[in-house]
């Protein structure tokens, strides 16, 4: 198995999958603010929260 593979099998666990798909979504309306969410950076806080608090 891969390391990067290790790493995510790893913070899936520690996360949560839900958790990992949040932090995606809100790194992509970081990086591209032209998605037309809004309101997403408040939403998106509490689970990068909840992540790295684990």
């Amino acid at each position: 198995m891969s390391r990067f593979s290790t790493v995510l099998i790893v913070i899936m666990a520690g996360c949560g999958p839900g958790a990992l798909n949040e932090n995606i979504e809100f790194l992509l309306t970081v990086f591209w603010p032209q998605t037309g969410v809004c309101g997403y950076v408040n939403a998106s806080l509490d689970p990068v929260s909840i992540c790295w608090e684990q």
